[in-house]
């Protein structure tokens, strides 16, 4: 009997420390953090990002949380928080002045630049961060 019961004893602690060890795995959504350098690998501050459910995600329907828009910090840097995973279009603009060839008037430019992320929710421990660099260039 005693056996038994100290059988019974170790089954409930097995199945205890499994159950604790599964719940502490939480479903983590998805961070992406671009970051937008030009053609030569400078960070650019202020390029405008848009990130979205686009062409090229054949399964689902585009909502306002699979659409998001920010700006690049100092270091080139806009990070979106989504909530699923998904196959996401980003597209980047970057709007600067610069002198012309002669040096006496300013022209308006741009610099542009598109890339396809892939980000996913994911059962685990940790963080769930996606960086993925664009560049942009004429």
């Amino acid at each position: 009997m005693k056996l038994f019961s100290n059988l019974l004893l170790l089954m409930m602690g097995a199945f205890f420390l499994a159950g604790i060890t599964y719940s502490c795995k939480k479903e983590v959504s998805p961070r992406l953090i671009i970051t937008v350098k030009d053609t030569s690998g400078k960070a650019l501050k202020g390029a405008k990002v848009h990130a979205y459910k686009g062409a090229t995600a054949n399964n689902g329907t585009p909502n306002k949380e699979m659409d998001q828009k920010g700006t690049t910090d100092g270091n080139g840097e806009v990070t979106f928080d989504f909530k699923y995973s998904a196959v996401l279009d980003v597209d980047v603009i970057y709007n600067f002045s610069r002198f012309d060839s002669t040096s006496m008037l300013t022209v308006q430019d741009s610099l542009l630049g598109k890339r396809v992320v892939k980000i996913e929710s994911k059962r685990q421990r940790g963080d769930n961060v996606y960086r993925e660099e664009v560049i942009a260039e004429k």
